[in-house]
């Protein structure tokens, strides 16, 4: 169901991580949590796999996230 919004998210780049959500070291439900994001984080979305989008924050750090946990960011 959130194969939509990644898809957004990737076209556009730009997201808000949406929920408290932690950002794998890899797109599978056993990765390792590199760190948190917390709702309302700004995150730019470099690509989507399997359920995941590939998250990078503007400190740089990166990690992938469920896609329902980032909605897209359109701009004015």
């Amino acid at each position: 169901a959130g194969t939509g919004l990644a898809l957004s998210c990737r076209v556009l780049d730009s997201g808000l991580v949406m929920k408290a959500t932690p950002a794998l070291v890899s797109p599978f439900p056993a990765a390792q949590s590199a760190f948190s994001l917390r709702p309302g984080v700004p995150v730019r979305v470099r690509r989507a796999r399997d359920g995941y989008v590939l998250v990078q924050g503007r400190d740089g750090q990166s990690g992938w996230v469920e896609d329902g946990a980032v909605a897209p960011v359109v701009p004015d």
